[in-house]
């Protein structure tokens, strides 16, 4: 076993430890400071730990190499060495700074791409996996404009808003970070395994749970944790009242980070827990000059006004019997059956005037319903 190999192995025996929790880990590693004077403890220091964490330190110590906890960390470092990942401890310079500050920071991170990224200057975007489309589409252009600033983006690969905000910063030139609810072999969502190998190449994903670990319920919240842990500051751009986003956002106040967050339509349900946030104190923002603001980070160079505020063109104006179709339309998604009865209209004059008001930028077409965009 080489030094590096030798240095890691205490640390993934401590999480392989079944009876060890991450909060129990925390206290054990205030008291011993390290995982190899955790599992070498005996006498008095060994006395005074719970029953279950005596017996498992005490098996571990009697059959070494022999104990299944360490052949799975054996296991995971030749894993680690097959997948081209990095294995970071708590012990090591390269664990994010502003990651070390959480309450609860990950004893062992899974870094496959560049490690540095992780301690760049970063901001998390979140929101809504089923987000409309005016919110996906400020997610991928402040992120773009964003990264060409200089600032990384992070957020979690989901499907939705955090896949546009990790493909926006490619798009804009810079680095973003993927942060995985499982193991780093198995990637989740599968639609988005080429945008996580692209985000290999220009910063990196990054995961606490080890090889073999499934994406899991219980493991988001987790996951939203590191997300908020290594960022500046969160910026919520749409989310529903109850929302894995609003955790990511809470958990950023606990740790006195920024919380940022894009105002919607009344009439959006989806748009609701960012006006909740507002209310609550978080920083309104609408556009990307704004974050960077409230960020008291300077502009590396000139956002433009079309990038800043995500918007490509101003919409050509409306009358007549187009006029009709769109203020039937709501800013959630409307089945074309609720639009021919509010207008009077046949579906074959809804449908027409829908295609139009498409390609003029007023709607869009979401899964087969429509989505007033102005």
């Amino acid at each position: 076993m080489d030094d590096n190999a030798g240095k890691l192995l205490p640390w993934l025996l401590l999480q392989q430890i079944p009876c060890l929790s991450l909060s129990r880990i925390e206290s054990l590693l205030q008291h011993f400071h390290d995982p190899q004077s955790l599992l070498s403890a005996e006498g008095e220091d060994l006395a005074a730990l719970p029953q279950a964490v005596q017996n498992a330190i005490r098996e571990l110590q009697d059959k070494g190499e022999n104990h299944a906890c360490h052949q799975q960390a054996m296991q995971q470092l030749a894993m680690a060495d097959e997948l081209d990942v990095h294995i970071v401890t708590r012990a090591s310079e390269l664990y994010p700074p502003l990651l070390k500050q959480i309450q609860r920071p990950p004893p062992v991170l899974y870094v496959k791409g560049d490690v540095l990224a992780l301690s760049a200057n970063q901001l998390a975007v979140v929101g809504a996996r089923k987000a409309t489309a005016p919110a996906l589409s400020i997610a991928r252009q402040w992120s773009a404009a964003l990264a060409g600033a200089g600032l990384g983006i992070a957020s979690g690969l989901a499907l939705g808003v955090d896949g546009h905000a990790h493909q926006g910063a490619l798009e804009g030139g810079g680095t973003t970070v993927a942060v995985l609810a499982h193991g780093m072999d198995q990637l989740y969502p599968y639609q988005h395994r080429q945008l996580a190998d692209e985000i290999t190449r220009h910063g990196a994903l990054v995961s606490e749970f080890p090889f073999g670990m499934p994406a899991r319920r219980e493991h988001f919240p987790q996951r939203n944790r590191i997300i908020a842990g290594i960022s500046l500051g969160v910026l919520v751009v749409e989310a529903a009242l109850r929302s894995g986003s609003l955790i990511t956002a809470r958990l950023a106040l606990e740790e006195n980070r920024e919380v940022l967050a894009v105002p919607g339509s009344i009439n959006n349900v989806m748009a609701r827990g960012c006006h909740r946030l507002i209310k609550q104190g978080a920083t309104l923002v609408e556009n990307a000059d704004d974050i960077l603001q409230a960020l008291a980070l300077p502009l590396s160079f000139a956002i433009s006004e079309q990038a800043s505020d995500g918007q490509q063109t101003e919409p050509l104006p409306v009358d007549g019997r187009a006029a009709t179709v769109l203020e039937a339309v709501d800013f959630a998604p409307t089945h074309i059956e609720k639009l021919v009865a509010a207008t009077g209209l046949d579906a074959a004059a809804v449908s027409s005037e829908l295609t139009l008001l498409e390609l003029d930028g007023h709607v869009a077409n979401v899964d087969g319903r429509y989505q007033r965009l102005t």
